[in-house]
């Protein structure tokens, strides 16, 4: 026999208030970090390592066009949403006096159901609720359990295949070359037509799938397809591209303490790196790019790492070469950098000392990129497309530059990008371990000794070793920091042990790595 009894009464009782400020607390945090998480999933293409670096890093630099792309799609669910449970806990404590219990009996037993506690458990149960839908977002999409898992386990890798550059002998037979290192932000393989290996209808860099095709671009087929670097763990941002490509090491900071990194004092205080190999050598060094250096430890990086001059916004306008009030996209843009260049150039190769200029695009940077006077605009649907296939000309331009110079015999120029896009503008679709980086040698002094070069498969971390043998030297073994010589017949770690089994020995956490780097 079931039973259903209803009693009303009129009462007004109140839970304490600051268990609702807690709750609302909760509850804003929760959902500000799901719309932050959501935000990246579809815009951005990064890693929780990544992440965790921006976090802990100065900002000093840093365009704020990110942060306001992303405050306008996030903020106005965020504070709806806000509102809307504001004004639920506001309805409960001022409004909500009527309570009900319904009595439910069923033969000898019973239970009530009181509207005052449903009420208040459904406040509860919101932000818990909140919390869970975020947490398990993150791990679906940014594995968070995967990453501290890898934190938590040890390889031996770097006791196994690192060689520290300070242990073999880096020598040259004859005089060296000058060396210009141009990066070229987020320049990916991608970016050029399916016939040529990429993923667009149209080949928006025409100009360096030709210099690729002319020079020497490892992993590029001879006229047919366009090869390039493999992002692996711990290389795919700006500042890991830097540090991987300079040193073969990846930014693999330790878990205890990320922000040791990213500090202006110090940046791998006791890692060798190409500015340390070429400062030995008697090389004057210099890093140029047109936002402040001090954005994700590059300052400090280059600083302390050879002794690195240091060019960028805050250079040209304290010396006049800018207005004041001057400021483009993260500072000044590509084709003030190009000209800021030239005279650079100009001017070290008046020394008559040896030369390392390392220079950083920026146009072509997340979110959007910008488009400047030079681009063809309303050209493409997607701006980006006109932005790159301006990047691409102004490259192309200025190794034409370069090639007219007297200094041109006596210097290679390394055209290579620094990681993979970040977000999904022209790449939607396309598989990661196909979004290859960007990379070609000019005027190397040395030929491939592999039978054929374009079977390679290489990382950022292998470019150490092979800009020095492209500009001269020989080295002991052909093997510095984790990277291979790609002018030698060494496999490197990528064609050793295979991309997916490197990756997950990089994830772990090394004690060789915290003891001899930091």
């Amino acid at each position: 026999m079931w039973n259903f009894k209803v009693k009303t009464k009129v009462e007004r009782k109140h839970c304490p208030w600051w268990l609702d400020l807690i709750g609302f607390l909760l509850f804003a945090a929760g959902i500000s970090l799901l719309a932050a998480v959501l935000w990246e999933i579809e815009t951005l293409n990064v890693g929780i390592a990544e992440i965790i670096f921006t976090l802990t890093s100065p900002l000093d630099g840093a365009d704020s066009g990110i942060a306001r792309g992303a405050l306008r799609q996030c903020l106005p669910g965020v504070l709806i949403l806000c509102a809307l449970y504001g004004s639920y806990l506001i309805y409960l404590r001022k409004f909500n006096r009527l309570h009900f219990t319904i009595r439910i009996t069923a033969r000898k037993h019973s239970c009530a159901i009181r509207s005052r506690n449903l009420f208040r458990w459904i406040a509860v149960l919101i932000p818990v609720l909140t919390w869970l839908v975020t947490c398990y977002t993150i791990e679906r999409n940014l594995f968070f359990s995967s990453y501290i898992k890898a934190q938590l386990d040890k390889t031996t890798i770097y006791e196994d295949y690192y060689v520290r550059p300070s242990d073999v002998e880096i020598s040259a037979k004859g005089k060296t070359k000058n060396i210009i290192c141009l990066y070229l932000e987020s320049m990916e393989v991608t970016y050029s037509s399916r016939e040529t290996g990429g993923f667009q209808d149209v080949n928006l860099m025409p100009n360096l799938t030709e210099l690729a095709y002319d020079n020497i671009s490892f992993g590029t087929t001879p006229g047919g397809k366009l090869g390039g670097m493999e992002t692996i763990t711990d290389t795919g941002w700006t500042s890991a591209a830097l540090m991987a490509t300079t040193s073969g090491v990846p930014f693999s900071f330790p878990m205890s303490d990320p922000s040791e990194v990213g500090v202006s004092t110090s940046f791998a205080p006791n890692l060798e790196t190409l500015g340390n190999v070429l400062q030995e050598k008697g090389y004057t060094q210099e890093f140029l790019c047109g936002s402040n250096a001090s954005f994700g430890g590059r300052r400090t990086y280059f600083t302390g790492h050879g002794n690195y001059d240091i060019y960028d916004y805050e250079t040209a306008i304290s010396t006049g070469r800018l207005p004041s009030d001057y400021y483009v996209w993260w500072g000044f843009e590509d084709s003030v950098l190009y000209d800021i260049a030239k005279e650079e150039l100009l001017r070290l190769s008046e020394t008559g000392e040896p030369f390392n200029l390392t220079m950083l695009t920026v146009d072509t940077h997340f979110p959007d990129g910008y488009l400047c006077s030079l681009c063809e605009k309303g050209k493409y649907s997607v701006p980006l497309a006109s932005i790159v296939e301006c990047a691409d000309r102004q490259a192309a331009n200025f190794i034409q530059w370069c090639k007219e110079q007297d200094f041109y015999e006596d210097t290679v120029i390394v055209v290579m990008g620094d990681h993979p896009r970040m977000d999904t503008l022209l790449v939607s679709g396309a598989d990661m371990a196909d979004r290859k980086v960007y990379e070609c040698f000019i005027n190397a002094d040395v030929a491939p000794d592999a039978p054929d070069p374009s079977t390679r498969l290489f990382s950022h971390m292998d470019l150490f070793p092979t800009i020095l043998s492209a500009m001269g030297f020989q080295i002991e073994g052909d093997r510095l920091g984790l990277g291979v010589n790609l002018f030698s017949q060494q496999p490197t770690l990528v064609e050793q042990l295979g991309r997916e089994a490197l990756n997950a020995e990089l994830q772990k956490t090394s004690k060789f790595y915290e003891a001899n780097f930091y």
